[in-house]
C-alpha cells in the first residue's frame, strides 16, 4: 500500500489536563459561519474523560489498526484496496450520534465582545440543555422545562448571572435553602442540616461543591443519583418550602418558575394541609429565631445551681501596720 500525505496533530496525554482549549480553537476556526455550528468533524477526543467517539481506542469497533490475516502478513483492519476504494467516500462503519454525545453550539462572539474583567472569556455550550430536554417524552414537566430552556437559550451570559443573583440571592421568599422555610433561622435548622449530610454520606456520596446540603440544585442531584425512592425523600420533606418558592418566583414573573413547576409535577399532589401550611407559611413567614436559654426551659441543659452565682467570699481582714516604735 502507498502511504499518501496526511496532517496530523499528536498530543501529550501526559502533559494534558483536559481543558479543551485545542477543540475550542479549532471549532472557533472552522465553524465562524452561520449554519455549521453543528458541524463534527473526523477527530478524537481523548482522555481525560470519556472521549469522543465512545471507545475510540476498541479497534475492532470502528475497523482501525492493522491486524495479522491467516498467512501471518499484517494487513488493515478495514479491509483491502478493493474495500477501501468502495469506500472512498463512505464509511462503512460509521460513529453513531450517540457515541459522540450530543452536537453543541458555542457563544463564539463571547470571545471578542465579553467586556475587560479579572477572568478569561469562554465560549459556552449552548444547545446541550435544550436538546436533552427536546428528547425528553411529552409530559407535562418536559413542556415546562421545554419553556425555561427556550428562554435560557436565548440570554446572554451576563443577563443570566444578574437574573439568578437578583432572583435567589437578594430575595428571602425565592432563596433555594429548603430547611429555611421549615425551620427558619432556628437551632432546628442546624440539626436539620446535619440530618442532610448524614443522609447523603449514608449513601456513599458526598456534597463538595461548598454549598449547604439543602441547596436546591445539591438536593436535586442527591435525588439523580440516590433514585426515586431515597432521593425523592428530601423533595417530599420539603414539599411546602417548594411550593412557596414556585409561589414567589410566578408572583415575581421569573421564567425559573416552570423548572420548580416541572419538579412539583414529579412528585405526589400536595394535601389540603399542604395548602394550608404554604399559605400561612406566605404571610407569617418562616419560624423565628428563639434567642437565650428561655425557650428550652431551667434546667434542661446542667444540673440545677450549675448556673447560680457562687457566694461572696467574706471580706479579708488584715492588721494594722507596726513601726519600730510599737503600734500607733
Amino acid at each position: 500500500m502507498r502511504v499518501m500525505a496526511q496532517i496530523a496533530m499528536v498530543m501529550n496525554l501526559d502533559k494534558c489536563i483536559g481543558c479543551h482549549t485545542c477543540s475550542v480553537t479549532c471549532k472557533q476556526t472552522w465553524t465562524n459561519r452561520s449554519g455549521v455550528e453543528y458541524a463534527w468533524f473526523n477527530n478524537v477526543e481523548t482522555k481525560p474523560g470519556v472521549g469522543y467517539p465512545r471507545r475510540y481506542e476498541d479497534q475492532g469497533q470502528w475497523k482501525g489498526g492493522w491486524m495479522l490475516d491467516r498467512r501471518g502478513r499484517l494487513v488493515l483492519r478495514s479491509g483491502g484496496r478493493v474495500r477501501r476504494l468502495l469506500s472512498l467516500f463512505s464509511n462503512p462503519d460509521p460513529p453513531s450520534l450517540e457515541d459522540y454525545y450530543e452536537p453543541v453550539t458555542y457563544d463564539y462572539d463571547n470571545l471578542v465582545s465579553a467586556p475587560a474583567g479579572p477572568d478569561m472569556p469562554v465560549a459556552r455550550p449552548r444547545s446541550v440543555l435544550t436538546a436533552t430536554v427536546g428528547a425528553l417524552p411529552p409530559s407535562p414537566a418536559a413542556e415546562r422545562l421545554a419553556a425555561f430552556t427556550g428562554w435560557f437559550a436565548g440570554q446572554e451570559p451576563d443577563a443570566l448571572e444578574r437574573h439568578y443573583v437578583e432572583t435567589f440571592d437578594l430575595r428571602r421568599r425565592s432563596g433555594l435553602y429548603l430547611t429555611y422555610y421549615l425551620h427558619g433561622d432556628t437551632r432546628r435548622r442546624g440539626m436539620a442540616l446535619l440530618t442532610l449530610a448524614q443522609r447523603y454520606r449514608a449513601t456513599g456520596w458526598e456534597a463538595d461543591g461548598g454549598e449547604l446540603p439543602d441547596h436546591l440544585p445539591v438536593v436535586l442531584e442527591y435525588a439523580s443519583l440516590a433514585g426515586p425512592r431515597a432521593g425523592e425523600d428530601p423533595l417530599r420533606l420539603h414539599r411546602r418550602g417548594l411550593e412557596l418558592i414556585h409561589h414567589a418566583l410566578a408572583d415575581g414573573g421569573s421564567p425559573c418558575r416552570h423548572v420548580l413547576a416541572a419538579l412539583l409535577t414529579l412528585l405526589p399532589p400536595a394535601t389540603e394541609a399542604d395548602l394550608r401550611a404554604v399559605a400561612e407559611l406566605a404571610t407569617q413567614g418562616p419560624p423565628a429565631e428563639d434567642v437565650g436559654l428561655d425557650p428550652y426551659g431551667a434546667g434542661e441543659f446542667a444540673p440545677p445551681g450549675a448556673f447560680v452565682p457562687p457566694r461572696q467570699a467574706p471580706p479579708t481582714l488584715m492588721p494594722p501596720p507596726s513601726t519600730p516604735e510599737g503600734p500607733r
